[in-house]
């Protein structure tokens, strides 16, 4: 089960844009 608080750190990491 992926949480949604690990998805937006991941793609906050991987994006470096706004992510949350």
């Amino acid at each position: 089960m992926m949480i949604p608080y690990l998805k937006c750190f991941l793609f906050t990491s991987t994006s470096s844009l706004i992510g949350c």
